[in-house]
């Protein structure tokens, strides 16, 4: 009777401590705070890749110069070229497909001379900095009237160092 006691015992301690597991388990896998926090966790993760993806593509980026006036004179020998593809490499990366069709858009609608007059007039080469890292270049028509105001910035990645020592269009 005492073995089969001791068995019962045994039998039921290991049923229980199964039962304990099978709710921990649960409580673990089904408590809305943990997979809250599981979620947040793996996107997280996925946005710390995309930002490491995004600053790889900025510091393998070779279009631009080393100052803001070298970029924005590439940009205008582009422009004279017609050639909106290698123009749009000048703009920051998540900007370049959305100016490359504005600038495809201005050729369509004829209005790519006008453009080019007011971006090569004397007044719309020369900008002034913002700050270290901002420059700022206002457009002017044959009234001297600005029209457009184009912005150069270095990128710089989340703990605000340079990417790489180009500079690039982020406005125009």
């Amino acid at each position: 009777m005492k073995e089969f006691l001791r068995k019962k015992s045994t039998l039921t301690l290991i049923l229980l401590f199964v039962c304990a597991l099978i709710i921990l388990f649960c409580w673990w896998y089904f408590n809305p705070n943990l997979r809250q926090a599981r979620q947040i966790k793996a996107g997280l993760e996925q946005t710390t890749q995309q930002i490491k993806e995004e600053e790889q593509k900025y510091q393998e980026d070779n279009y631009g110069g080393t100052t803001p006036e070298e970029t924005y004179q590439m940009f205008l020998t582009a422009l004279k070229q017609q050639n909106t593809e290698l123009a749009s490499k000048y703009f920051i990366l998540e900007k370049q497909n959305e100016y490359r069709q504005l600038l495809e858009n201005i050729k369509q609608n004829g209005q790519w001379e006008a453009m080019l007059n007011d971006l090569l007039r004397p007044l719309s080469q020369k900008g002034t900095f913002l700050n270290e890292d901002w420059y700022q270049i206002e457009v002017v028509n044959e009234k001297n009237e600005v029209v457009s105001i184009i912005t150069l910035t270095k990128v710089k990645n989340r703990t605000f160092e340079p990417l790489n020592s180009l500079w690039k269009i982020s406005r125009f």
